[in-house]
C-alpha cells in the first residue's frame, strides 16, 4: 500500500542524526514486536495444552457416561460444569489474543511508516523482490520493488493478489470456537441420550393407555 502525500515523511528526515535515530529507533521495535509475537505464540500453546486435557476428560466421561447411563445421571452436571469452565477459559483466550494482535497490527504500521522514512532518507535503497504466482497481483506484476521487511510483507495479504492466506488470527479464532462447539456438542450428546434412555421410557410408562 503506497503512502498517500499526507503520510509522507515530515521533518529532516535526510539528516545523518535523524536517520540514526530512526533506524534504531525501528531495530528497537522490530526487536520487541517480534518478543510479543513470541509471547502470544506461548499462549496459544498453553491454551491448547489446557483444551487438550479437558477434552481427554471430556471423552472418558462421555464413555463412561454411555457404560452407565442409568445408574449416574449426576454425570451431566460434569458435562454442564466443563462447558461453562472451558467456554470462559476460551473466551478470555481469544480476547488475549485479539489484544496482542491489535498490538502487533498498530506496531507493524508504525514499522512500516519508519520503513517509508527510511526509505526516503537514503537509508533503505529500493530491493526488487521476485513474487511467486500466488503473489502476483491482478495487473500482473512479478516483482516488488521496495525495502523493509514489514513493507514487504504487506504483499501477502494484498487484496488483489491471486491467493489470500489463512492468516495466524483468523487461525487463532478457529481453533478456540472448535474446541468450544466440541465441549458443547459432547454435552448435547450426553443430554440427549439421558433423555431417548432414560426419561423417555418413563414418560411412555407413565402415559395412560386406551
Amino acid at each position: 500500500m503506497e503512502p498517500t502525500p499526507q503520510d509522507q515523511p515530515q521533518g529532516a528526515w535526510q539528516t545523518k542524526d535523524a536517520l540514526k535515530v530512526a533506524f534504531e529507533e525501528y531495530r528497537f521495535l522490530a526487536d520487541s514486536t517480534d518478543r510479543i509475537t513470541d509471547r502470544r505464540q506461548t499462549v496459544n500453546t498453553l491454551f491448547v495444552s489446557i483444551n487438550a486435557l479437558f477434552l481427554t476428560g471430556v471423552g472418558y466421561l462421555l464413555f463412561q457416561f454411555l457404560q452407565n447411563i442409568r445408574e449416574a445421571p449426576f454425570f451431566l452436571l460434569g458435562f454442564v460444569a466443563i462447558a461453562i469452565i472451558t467456554g470462559t477459559i476460551n473466551r478470555a483466550w481469544l480476547r488475549l489474543s485479539e489484544s496482542n494482535r491489535r498490538l502487533v497490527d498498530l506496531r507493524i504500521r508504525y514499522l512500516q511508516q519508519l520503513e517509508t522514512h527510511l526509505r526516503d532518507g537514503g537509508a533503505f535503497p529500493d530491493v526488487e523482490t521476485p513474487l511467486k504466482k500466488d503473489e502476483i497481483r491482478a495487473d500482473g506484476v512479478a516483482f516488488v520493488k521496495t525495502r523493509g521487511t514489514y513493507t514487504l510483507e504487506e504483499v501477502l495479504f494484498n487484496p488483489e493478489a491471486k491467493k489470500e492466506p489463512f492468516g495466524f488470527s483468523r487461525a487463532e479464532q478457529r481453533i478456540g470456537e472448535t474446541f468450544t462447539v466440541a465441549y458443547r456438542v459432547a454435552l448435547a450428546i450426553a443430554v440427549i441420550a439421558w433423555v431417548v434412555v432414560v426419561v423417555l421410557p418413563l414418560y411412555v410408562q407413565g402415559f395412560p393407555h386406551f
